[in-house]
């Protein structure tokens, strides 16, 4: 290896590391800078939560007959219908909340008394009619917690007589229910937060049955979060945003520089690659001077390809001048016949001082 491939090879390794360091700086910097400005995500934050428990118990009354000993029935039995008095509901709605709120708390209970007749698979309601039985009752106050108690009075006799009235007067025997609703509803505000809870308690007992029975629908317990979204902001980290644009200000031009350098370097080392390849292969008919032809007053024809001036070589039979232009990366290949010279040059895209 000679000492001008020896620079070569020393100065491209050294281009090689310097602008890989380069470019890691700058990528690392850019990085930084990009994360700097990085937007938190948006988020759901839990401001409050509450939970409401209604509770509902019921004792069925009894008028006087030959059976049954005790004044009342408790829940979840089977009742013989004309036997049956009046039925008392013991409701109960408890609402807890974590954090103090103003609220309004409406409930109102209503009893539905509807008839349904199925002709031809079809099921259609005839008749319906409802009786309010506790009107709206609205609570607005603040605090953690709500708490209702509230005795039912329901005259089942009324509503079965009203039952068994439609079907003797119309000769129709429908499926007639009496349906209970409580109506619940309650809207808070906490701060710029609000919350809003509805529920309906249904209890639905059949009519005009010889026996019959309570179904209580709706009374299950409930937990939930009163929530807000956090829209994520965009906090600038100035601590690691100047050093990082200072970093990339200057790795930049530092890695552009370093790489074209590499570039140039590359371009010298396939020169001497070609140069060497040329004098290795053709060093018998090849004369190698250190001083530069003198062609002022010859022809000059240039060859495009070294190939060409081998075929020139064995069609004269004169040796090809080599001569390398001293601080340039640049071969003349010449022969010389008569008035004219062939030359072929071989050279660097770009030079560089080595």
């Amino acid at each position: 290896m000679s000492e001008k491939e020896k620079k070569v090879s020393i100065q491209k390794f050294t281009k090689i590391f310097l602008g890989t360091l380069f470019l890691i700086v700058l990528i690392m910097s850019l990085w930084i800078i990009v994360d700097c400005f990085k937007k938190t995500p948006d988020r759901t934050e839990t401001v409050a939560n509450y939970s409401s428990k209604p509770t509902i118990d019921y004792r069925v009354y009894l008028k006087p007959n030959r059976f049954y000993e005790q004044k009342y029935l408790t829940k979840d039995k089977k009742y013989i219908s004309n036997i049956i008095d009046y039925i008392e509901i013991d409701f109960g709605y408890l609402f807890n909340s974590s954090k103090s709120i103003d609220y309004t708390y409406t409930y109102k209970v209503d009893a539905n008394v509807s008839s349904q007749y199925e002709l031809n698979g079809s099921v259609a309601e005839l008749w319906k009619k409802t009786y309010n039985i506790i009107p709206a009752k609205t609570v607005t106050d603040k605090g953690l917690n709500v708490k209702t108690n509230e005795k039912i009075k329901i005259d089942y006799s009324k509503y079965d007589s009203l039952a068994k009235g439609f079907r003797e007067e119309y000769g129709v025997v429908a499926e007639t229910k009496l349906t209970i609703n409580i109506d619940i509803s309650l809207s808070g505000k906490l701060g710029s937060d609000t919350m809003n809870e509805a529920k309906t308690i249904t209890l639905t007992m059949p009519l005009n049955k010889a026996v019959t029975d309570v179904a209580v629908l709706g009374d299950n317990a409930t937990t939930k979060d009163i929530t807000k979204d956090i829209k994520g902001e965009t906090n600038v980290n100035y601590v690691l945003l100047i050093p990082a644009i200072f970093l990339a200000l200057v790795s930049a031009p530092l890695t552009v520089m370093t790489f074209y350098k590499l570039f140039k370097i590359t371009n010298v080392s396939q020169y001497i690659v070609e140069q060497k390849k040329i004098l290795k292969g053709y060093g018998d008919i090849i004369a190698e001077v250190t001083t530069k032809p003198d062609l002022q007053d010859l022809k000059i024809v240039e060859v495009k390809n070294f190939e060409d001036l081998i075929n020139i070589e064995e069609e004269l039979r004169v040796p090809i001048i080599f001569y390398e232009l001293s601080g340039k990366d640049e071969s003349w290949f010449i022969i010389t016949s008569g008035t004219q010279a062939y030359r072929y040059i071989l050279k660097s895209n770009i030079h560089m001082d080595i």
